[in-house]
């Protein structure tokens, strides 16, 4: 998708976009450490993480500072899920 977006085909276009996708599975629940995940829930983890990168983009951000931006989501994710987790072992 991304290469018929811009027209044209580079070995290097897709660099980064692991990171953005794999936080926008966590965010839409998918669990790391297994278990199960629902579509809808990814869909829209894939569109807050759309719309966190266009605002950066917008705010004309440095893309190193969006990749920071990114890792805190993913880090913020996976504390979040993992508290979850904990708090329904206790229970």
């Amino acid at each position: 998708l991304f290469t018929a977006r811009v027209n044209a085909g580079d070995p290097t276009a897709g660099i980064n976009y692991e990171l953005t996708a794999i936080t926008a599975a966590i965010i839409g629940g998918t669990n790391l450490f297994g278990g199960r995940a629902s579509i809808l829930g990814t869909m829209i983890g894939a569109l807050i993480m759309g719309v966190l990168q266009n605002g950066l983009t917008l705010l004309a951000v440095q893309s190193y500072y969006q990749q920071m931006a990114i890792g805190a989501v993913l880090i913020l994710a996976v504390f979040i899920d993992q508290y979850q987790v904990r708090k329904e072992s206790r229970v």
